[in-house]
C-alpha cells in the first residue's frame, strides 16, 4: 500500500512538473476604451451603459460625461442627458462642449 501511495506521489510529482507554463493573466478589461468604441460607433445602446461604468473609474474625464449626454440625448434618456450636459457646463465652461451642452439645454 505504502508503495503505491509512493507511486502515485511521483507520477503526480512528474505531472506537475511537466505541464506547461501557468497561463499569462488576461489583459485587463479596459471599459473606458470600450466605451468610446462604442460611442464612436454610434452604438448608444451599447455605449450608455459602458460610458457609466467609465465615469464610476474616471469620474473627472470631460469627454466621459459629454460622450454620455450625447447618448443618452439619443436614446431620449432626458434626465440623464440634462444631468450630463449640466455636469459638462459646471466642470469645463468655455469649452466647446460646453456650448453644446448650453445650447441642448437651452432648447430642452
Amino acid at each position: 500500500m505504502m508503495r503505491r501511495l509512493a507511486a502515485l506521489a511521483i507520477v503526480g510529482l512528474v505531472l506537475a512538473a511537466c505541464s506547461g507554463p501557468a497561463p499569462s493573466p488576461q489583459a485587463e478589461y479596459d471599459v473606458v476604451a470600450e466605451a468610446l468604441k462604442a460611442f464612436e460607433r454610434s452604438d448608444w445602446v451599447a455605449a450608455t451603459p459602458l460610458l457609466r461604468e467609465a465615469i464610476i473609474k474616471q469620474p473627472a474625464t470631460l469627454r466621459l460625461h459629454y460622450a454620455l449626454a450625447i447618448a443618452a440625448s439619443h436614446l431620449d434618456l432626458r434626465e440623464e442627458t440634462i444631468r450630463e450636459f449640466q455636469w459638462v457646463l459646471a466642470n469645463a465652461p468655455g469649452t466647446a462642449e460646453a456650448e453644446v451642452a448650453r445650447n441642448w439645454l437651452i432648447a430642452a
